[in-house]
C-alpha cells in the first residue's frame, strides 16, 4: 500500500499544479472574480466594434446595445471637424455605474488608422494590427474619460470613431454586463476655409534643449517669405531679434543659440513671416 501511495503522489501533484495553473491563466483573461483580473485595465486590442473587429462580448457574456442616448461622446473640434496636424479633446462618459470600461479607435474610409492618442487620467494607449487604441487603465468607480486625439498630419478625409463601452455592476460575473457600441463621424475642415495665418500657426513648433543651449524652430512658409525671429520676455521687452532670411516655400528648420539669454524664465518666441506673426511661449534657462 505504501508503495502504491508513493507512486500516486507525483500524479496527484501534477494534477494539482495543472489545476492551479489553469486557474491562474483564467484569471489573466477575465476580470470579475474568477472571470477576471486583467480587464479592469488594458483590455485586449481589437474590441471596438470597428469593421473586422469584435467587441467586449468576445469575453463578457452580457448583451450589446446602441450607445446612443446612454453614452455621452464629445469632440472639441468645431462642427465635429479636424484640421490636419491639430490636437483635439475627446470625452466619453456614462451617467453612473460602479465599474465601467471602454476602447476606442479612429479610422478612415478604408479602415486605416487615423491619428494618434495621448492618454488622460485613467486611460492608456495601445497599438495593434496597424491601428491605434485608447482604453481604460482604471475602471472601478470611473464614469468618464477625457483624452487627446492628434489628427493625422495630412488630410485623410472623413473619419469614423468606433468605440465599445462596457458597463458592469461589479457583481463578480460578466452575465449582467451591458456593452454599448457607438460610431461617430469626424469631418475634415475645408482647406479653402483655412486662412494663411491659421496654416502658418498650425505648422509652427518650438523645441527647446536647455542642456544643449539651443532652440529649434520648426515652421512652414506658404510661398517665398522673409522670416524674422523676435524673443520677448514676460514684461513685453524685446530681448532678441534675428533675421532668419528669405525662405522659399515649404517646411523650414532653424536652430538658435539660447546661451546668450542671461536670465532663465518664460519667453515668447515670435516669428514674423512676411506680415504674419505667430507666437509660442517657452521656458528658457
Amino acid at each position: 500500500m505504501n508503495r502504491k501511495l508513493l507512486l500516486l503522489l507525483p500524479v496527484l501533484g501534477f494534477m494539482g499544479f495543472s489545476y492551479f495553473d489553469k486557474e491562474e491563466n483564467m484569471s489573466k483573461y477575465h476580470n470579475d472574480g474568477i472571470e477576471g483580473v486583467m480587464y479592469s485595465n488594458n483590455p485586449p486590442d481589437g474590441k471596438t466594434g470597428a469593421p473586422g473587429e469584435g467587441n467586449c462580448t468576445d469575453c463578457h457574456t452580457g448583451s450589446t446595445q446602441s450607445a446612443a442616448g446612454t453614452i455621452t461622446y464629445a469632440f472639441s473640434g468645431a462642427n465635429n471637424e479636424y484640421t490636419p496636424g491639430q490636437s483635439y479633446t475627446i470625452d466619453l462618459s456614462i451617467a453612473s455605474g460602479p465599474k465601467n470600461g471602454f476602447q476606442l479607435t479612429i479610422l478612415d474610409a478604408s479602415d486605416n488608422a487615423a491619428g494618434t492618442f495621448n492618454a488622460g487620467t485613467n486611460s492608456a494607449t495601445a497599438s495593434a494590427g496597424g491601428k491605434e487604441y485608447i482604453e481604460q487603465s482604471s475602471s472601478t468607480g470611473i464614469t468618464d474619460w477625457s483624452f487627446t486625439w492628434n489628427a493625422p498630419s495630412t488630410d485623410m478625409g472623413a473619419l469614423t470613431v468606433y468605440y465599445a463601452f462596457n458597463a458592469t455592476d461589479n457583481g463578480g460575473s460578466t452575465g449582467s454586463d451591458v456593452v454599448y457600441l457607438g460610431q461617430e463621424s469626424i469631418g475634415v475642415v475645408d482647406n479653402a476655409s483655412i486662412t494663411a495665418h491659421e496654416k502658418l500657426d498650425a505648422a509652427y513648433n518650438v523645441v527647446v534643449n536647455n542642456d544643449a543651449s539651443v532652440m529649434n524652430l520648426q515652421y512652414s512658409t506658404i510661398d517665398q517669405s522673409d522670416v524674422t525671429l523676435n524673443v520677448i520676455d514676460m514684461s513685453g521687452k524685446l530681448v532678441y531679434r534675428e533675421f532668419l532670411g528669405s525662405k522659399s516655400q515649404g517646411n523650414q528648420n532653424d536652430e538658435v543659440d539660447i546661451s546668450q539669454f542671461n536670465h532663465s524664465g518664460i519667453y515668447f518666441v515670435s516669428l514674423l513671416i512676411d506680415n504674419y506673426a505667430i507666437n509660442r511661449k517657452v521656458f528658457l534657462k
